[in-house]
């Protein structure tokens, strides 16, 4: 039983880290300098491939006519690092996780929502979760939520 789950973790670990490849080539042929003008669905609609090949279910819930002036490389990069966090910390062993993300046009902004049923945090790391380079997978090559 123990050795089953110990070969699941580690084809788990080794999908997430093929997936975590993909993403940085979607990031990557999305990148930009330039502030554009997009429509955030598209956006999201291209990781989609990539995302069907996880054992977790992801949700999106776009509103079909927002459109962002921006730059989507960076805005799919902070995506790649969230969808990344759910999957390495949030969904570890066998758990089947769900990611939904919801963006709306409030008032002239967009909203953007983003949220895993995972793991969660542990209390005593919630504060410290924003520092710069923070991680509990230290040595696991993970630079935290805030790196750059």
């Amino acid at each position: 039983m123990v050795e089953e789950s110990l070969t699941l973790c580690e084809e788990n670990s080794q999908q997430a880290n093929s997936v975590l490849s993909s993403f940085k080539q979607v990031a990557v042929n999305q990148c930009s300098q330039q502030v554009i003008r997009f429509n955030l669905q598209d956006v999201l609609q291209a990781l989609r491939p990539i995302l069907k090949r996880l054992p977790h279910s992801v949700k999106l819930d776009i509103d079909p006519e927002l459109f962002l002036l921006t730059y989507p490389g960076v805005l799919s990069q902070v995506m790649i690092n969230l969808i990344n966090n759910s999957l390495v910390h949030g969904f570890s062993g066998t758990y089947r996780g769900e990611i939904t993300i919801t963006a709306r046009d409030i008032g002239g902004r967009a909203e953007i929502y983003y949220s895993d049923n995972g793991l969660g945090i542990a209390e005593a790391d919630r504060k410290l979760a924003f520092n710069p380079f923070f991680t509990t997978k230290a040595g696991r090559q993970w630079s935290g939520l805030v790196h750059q």
